[in-house]
């Protein structure tokens, strides 16, 4: 796996936790990007009764490119001294309202051939986040045991046993405004509902290797199978297909396939995080001295 940044002592935290937290906007940055969401009308009523809106899931898409173009003429210019040759693919605001936004245990999509690449999620909060409204909740060092194809249906694979991962193995880790955490997408992670009387919004900024091929995975029932439909997906599929649905023959099918998603129980979730490292409660424990 080639490396994601570019200052060593960054890459080996990185690597062993699968997430790091440090500073990245200025003050006066964090306000642009609130005001941004605030006045731009971005908000749909459709969010309201979700889980958290997501609005790389806006129905026009000239808000959705907008939105993109908002985030990375801010963010990336202070990337770029800190990952190593890394693109911009997707671009979200994600907003909590007061009372809602629970995201179940999940892992994010899999854009990446992740047998040789990692990408990343920087999510930045344009507010303080702790256990109050809703911060991220990681399983330390989860990316390098559950890695491959993943979609839109990332949550599947814990359902049985989200509860059993939610009181054993999840860190909290509480961000100041304009802090980001920069997470491997393949990390297995949570966020609790928003308990403050303000809405919880940050920014995600999805990226990968320049070298590496963008993908996008879709699951579709054929007969009693599920196929997997996996596209050449660039920054401008995102843009373009609502949903990630329709029009897609305007992009490359590179592969199509048969697919079944994996489920763990309890034994065999713990079999695996405790698999070929230094193991997994002792890293816990370093976490949690940390914080």
């Amino acid at each position: 796996m080639r490396n994601v940044f570019k200052d060593k002592s960054n890459e080996e935290q990185f690597q062993r936790d699968g997430y790091l937290v440090m500073p990245l906007l200025s003050e006066s940055e964090v306000k642009k990007l609130h005001d941004f969401y605030l006045q731009y009308n971005i908000r749909e009523s459709h969010y309201q009764n979700n889980t958290a809106e997501f609005s790389i899931l806006h129905s026009e898409r000239e808000n959705r490119k907008a939105i993109f173009d908002i985030i990375t003429g801010i963010m990336l210019p202070k990337l770029k001294s800190i990952v190593d040759n890394y693109q911009p693919l997707i671009a979200n605001f994600i907003c909590k309202d007061p009372g809602k936004g629970q995201v179940p245990v999940h892992q994010n999509w899999a854009v990446v051939d992740e047998k040789k690449y990692s990408s990343i999620s920087i999510w930045c909060p344009l507010i303080d986040v702790n256990e109050v409204n809703g911060t991220l909740e990681f399983v330390p060092g989860s990316h390098k045991y559950f890695r491959g194809i993943r979609g839109s249906k990332g949550n599947v694979t814990f359902t049985h046993i989200e509860k059993f991962i939610r009181d054993n193995y999840l860190v909290k880790v509480p961000v100041k405004a304009g802090d980001c955490i920069v997470l491997d997408d393949s990390i297995i992670h949570f966020s609790d509902v928003n308990r403050s009387e303000k809405i919880r919004l940050s920014t995600q900024l999805i990226m990968y290797p320049k070298e590496a091929t963008p993908l996008h995975h879709t699951f579709v029932e054929e007969g009693s199978k599920m196929v997997c439909e996996t596209f050449h997906a660039d920054a401008s599929y995102y843009w373009t297909i609502y949903k990630m649905k329709g029009d897609l023959h305007k992009y490359t099918l590179l592969n199509k396939t048969e697919f079944k998603f994996p489920f763990y129980n309890e034994q065999a979730f713990r079999k695996k995080m405790n698999n070929g490292s230094n193991g997994f409660f002792s890293r816990i424990k370093e976490v949690l001295a940390k914080i």
